[in-house]
């Protein structure tokens, strides 16, 4: 046998075998598209979630008390606004996590839509369906977006 011969005979083999030995180390690769699971974030959504559903419940069952009105519940609005942007931070300390943080954002608009809306005038008890309706369906998908997360992620190595 010739040495080009023989080259070429190298050569063939490694181009062949070269993708077989690649093989398990692609297995091994990761392409992450999207932050990992957080429970923190998706705890505090389910809490927020159920203050702002006993909030709407209080305002439908207190509907023409002083209770229900603007001036008392004040404090909700920037209580909870606070608690939106707490997440927020929180989803924005985690690289590839730019979808939760626009839920944020968008869950953040409607609650001031909601506090423009109380501002203007009593939240009727007719209106608190619709309104509970809006809210759940945003924290909805910002836990459904975490509980996803979660199923994609591998367990813990030890």
């Amino acid at each position: 046998m010739t040495a080009s011969r023989l080259y070429r005979i190298r050569l063939c083999a490694t181009l062949l075998l070269a993708p077989l030995l690649c093989l398990p180390l692609a297995g091994c690769t990761r392409i992450t598209l999207i932050s990992a699971y957080d429970e923190q974030i998706d705890h505090s959504a389910s809490e927020l979630q159920q203050r702002m559903d006993a909030f709407l419940t209080m305002l439908a069952d207190k509907e023409g008390t002083p209770e229900a009105s603007y001036e008392a519940n004040r404090d909700f609005y920037s209580d909870y606004a606070v608690g939106i942007r707490a997440v927020k931070v929180r989803a924005l300390a985690q690289p590839k996590n730019s979808i939760t943080a626009k839920q944020l954002d968008l869950m953040s608009n409607s609650l001031e839509e909601l506090r423009k809306a109380h501002e203007d005038a009593p939240i009727s008890a007719e209106a608190v369906p619709t309104f509970r309706d809006l809210f759940n369906q945003a924290w909805g998908a910002i836990i459904a977006l975490e509980l996803a997360k979660k199923r994609g992620e591998e367990p813990p190595k030890q």
